[in-house]
């Protein structure tokens, strides 16, 4: 991934540091100079996601906790795999949250 982390959000999905029990921003400056801003588009789904009723506060664990542990490989750009080592068990609650919503947003859990 060659976008900042505000836009990870999307491809998680699709798939001021912060704390790991601290929130994520979307609006996160990357440390690592390479890192392509992410657009309009990219914050605007990583806000959607962080205001889900269901799942946003997971979304919001998983994406502070990433970009705490954020890592830049030799050509600056982030190291998904170094970042997110941490994290892999916030990004598992987000995720079965997020897949055990029913459409329309009624959370089952």
């Amino acid at each position: 991934m060659k976008r900042a982390l505000g836009c990870l959000c999307v491809v998680v999905v699709s798939l001021s540091a912060v704390g790991c029990n601290s929130g994520g921003s979307c609006t996160y400056k990357t440390l690592c100079g390479a890192d392509v801003a992410p657009t309009a588009d990219e914050t605007t789904q990583c806000d959607n996601k962080l205001s889900d009723p269901c799942c946003g506060g997971l979304y919001s664990d998983y994406l502070g906790c990433m970009q705490s542990h954020q890592s830049c490989t030799s050509d600056g750009v982030t190291d998904d795999n170094a970042s997110n080592a941490a994290c892999n068990d916030k990004l598992a609650k987000y995720e079965n949250c997020y897949f055990g919503t029913v459409e329309g947003g009624t959370c089952r859990n």
